[in-house]
């Protein structure tokens, strides 16, 4: 399956451009996925994104260190997500194999 986390949809004045989140990127990848044949899923994680990882890095900053907010989102977001995800309910008919 193909499948892409929405992490941050932040868009309009004083946000730069969101790459990895735009409607350009999931059209994409959904494109991808169509041309090879397989499924296509987004999942959103802004919020647990934002409350793992965000306040996470915001609070280390004030608490003077500097916190590595890429090993949080592996364990939390990417690895956790995936591992975490009922499949039944994340879209219709789909499996998931770890």
């Amino acid at each position: 399956i193909g499948l892409m986390l929405r992490m941050w949809a932040e868009e309009g004045d004083g946000y730069l451009p969101n790459k990895c989140c735009s409607p350009e990127s999931v059209a994409d990848a959904r494109r991808v996925c169509q041309t090879l044949g397989i499924p296509f899923y987004l999942l959103n994680v802004e919020d647990e994104f934002k409350t793992r990882i965000v306040d996470f890095f915001i609070e280390g900053y004030a608490r003077g260190v500097t916190p590595n907010p890429c090993v949080q989102c592996n364990r939390w977001i990417r690895f956790g997500t995936l591992l975490n995800t009922d499949s039944q309910n994340a879209a219709p008919g789909s499996k998931r194999r770890v």
